[in-house]
């Protein structure tokens, strides 16, 4: 409606741009700036406008804008879009697609410390923070939508997710974000990694955003393991236990695993380990016993 009577009534520029932030501060429109060169070779900066799509759009801008304001809403609408994302189809349709979402980003700290192991930048979150232009912090949609929804997110933050650039830019313009330099940056990222999250982001060589996701809230985890969609996160890194002998069955990296592609299959107490070790050092030992056994059985022939 209010667009016919832009046209019918012949708004001006800057009546049609005021329109456009209260949409834009909204989460209802995403706006940014591209730099042009004009006459004479003067840059100008245009402005463009689209409508965002739910997921990765006006779904992630209402609650960054809740986590700024401080109050929760009313649980009857997280309820409402609790409903919507898994009773409606919406996730089917989603996972439709050949090319996924999102994507999941190298536990760089796993890698082994080998010259010729190496990974390139843009799988490295260290890397796209650091070449960042323009880095802000926002509030986690999932997170703030379950703690609504009356769930109890216990010591996971939900004040962790990261947009870079042009998006960071919007964000930072129409308040739902906050500037973080880059040392923040990585503490954050450190944090959430001790608590057993991973980074994902929407899968760009350079990411709009990057999130710190776990299994038991995240919105895009909790609907691959709820209708079996494996592949939507993808990685390019295949984790590798290096050591198995190091393993006492804790059973942490069942439980962080987002996509639960973990599972003990027997869980070794600390007595069992030690007994298996000590079956494996008497194993070695006849084994030397009986090779010094033919070496002396060869000397008397």
């Amino acid at each position: 409606k209010e667009n016919a009577e832009i046209w019918e009534k012949g708004f001006t520029i800057d009546e049609i741009n005021k329109k456009i932030d209260k949409l834009a501060s909204n989460g209802l429109l995403y706006d940014f700036y591209v730099k042009k060169k004009g006459l004479f070779g003067y840059e100008r900066r245009e402005r463009y406008v689209a409508f965002p799509d739910y997921i990765l759009g006006w779904y992630e801008f209402y609650w960054m804008r809740i986590q700024q304001t401080g109050e929760l809403p009313p649980k009857e609408i997280a309820n409402l879009l609790e409903v919507y994302q898994t009773q409606t189809g919406y996730y089917d349709e989603l996972y439709k697609g050949d090319v996924p979402y999102f994507r999941t980003f190298v536990r760089e700290d796993a890698l082994p410390e080998d010259e010729l192991v190496q990974i390139m930048d843009y799988e490295s979150v260290s890397d796209i923070i650091e070449k960042a232009d323009t880095l802000c912090i926002s509030g986690c949609g999932c997170r703030l939508h379950m703690k609504s929804c009356g769930h109890d997110i216990g010591e996971y933050p939900t004040n962790s997710c990261f947009s870079f650039n042009k998006t960071a830019e919007n964000l930072l313009r129409n308040g739902m974000a906050k500037t973080i330099s880059r040392p923040e940056a990585r503490e954050i990222v450190e944090h959430c990694k001790s608590l057993g999250m991973c980074e994902t982001g929407d899968n760009l060589k350079m990411p709009n955003f990057l999130c710190h996701c776990e299994k038991q809230f995240c919105s895009v985890f909790g609907a691959m393991n709820r209708f079996g969609k494996k592949s939507f996160v993808p990685s390019n890194y295949i984790a590798v236990v290096a050591n198995v002998t190091n393993c006492v069955s804790c059973g942490q990296c069942v439980k962080n695993c987002p996509v639960n592609a973990i599972k003990l299959t027997k869980m070794i107490t600390e007595e069992e380990k030690e007994e298996e070790e000590f079956e494996d050092l008497g194993e070695k030992v006849s084994d030397e016993v009986r090779e010094a056994q033919k070496k002396r059985r060869k000397k008397k022939q």
